[in-house]
């Protein structure tokens, strides 16, 4: 029986990456979720506001950080 080899989806990757993020830490800044994911920061941005658009993400209005959003709660 052969494996057949499917590329995966490099962009939902990164997402879920910054969502395993957002759980491991308390609320963080851009610049602290750019130094542990190793992302570029534009692409970073687009992730967090991607993931803040569909719940998975929110931005705290008082100082700017990232925390997780309801539907990471949602999902058990």
């Amino acid at each position: 029986m052969s494996i057949t080899r499917v590329k995966t989806i490099r962009g939902l990757e990164r997402g879920l990456a910054v969502i395993r993020l957002l759980r491991q830490r308390s609320a963080s800044s851009l610049a602290e979720l750019h130094s542990a994911s190793h992302l570029p920061k534009a692409t970073l941005e687009r992730i967090l506001l991607t993931l803040q658009r569909e719940g998975f993400a929110s931005q705290r209005i008082a100082d700017g950080r990232w925390v997780p959003g309801h539907a990471v709660f949602d999902l058990g």
